[in-house]
């Protein structure tokens, strides 16, 4: 853990505002979600919500230390496949501070599966590890306006019929 201090100063007023800043490292692959090798692509990041913090690469592997509780939102796009987005919680670092994510495009013109949209069983509640993913979804359909989507999905035969 690093301690730091900084002073900001607005119209000759200086205020020093002392805290601790946590570095976790994020890193992941993006790969090809048939062969599961690695794909060369554009990989942007940012700082969420307001994208303060931002780099981009093009490799088939990432790797940046990101700070702090901000979430990242994390993009790739390659010639020949579905973008994708990914959000990155730092909560979810391990006890050596890293986070690791991959990043699994779709060729263009397949279907992309979603999975980790998981439900309550007998119920049509999402349950919360569902949401990260359904970020990336959601940053994905805002990044590409024009892009149209079938929903399609199955259910087990547990439970009650009714």
């Amino acid at each position: 853990m690093v301690k730091f201090a900084f002073i900001l100063a607005f119209s000759g007023l200086a205020f020093q505002v002392n805290g601790q800043d946590d570095e976790i490292l994020a890193s992941g692959k993006v790969l090809d979600a048939t062969t599961h090798k690695g794909i060369e692509a554009h990989i942007r990041y940012s700082s969420m919500p307001t994208g303060s913090i931002n780099g981009k690469f093009i490799d088939s592997t990432f790797s940046f230390p990101i700070f702090g509780v901000a979430r990242y939102q994390i993009t790739a796009e390659a010639k020949g496949y579905n973008p994708r987005t990914i959000i990155l919680d730092p909560n979810e670092s391990n006890p050596a501070k890293k986070v690791t994510r991959n990043i699994v495009l779709t060729p263009t013109g397949e279907a992309i599966r979603l999975s980790h949209l998981i439900f309550a069983q007998g119920k049509a509640i999402i349950e919360p590890q569902s949401y990260q993913e359904l970020d990336g979804v959601v940053q994905m359909m805002k990044d590409n306006s024009k892009m149209e989507i079938q929903l399609e999905g199955h259910t087990d035969n547990l439970g009650d019929a009714k």
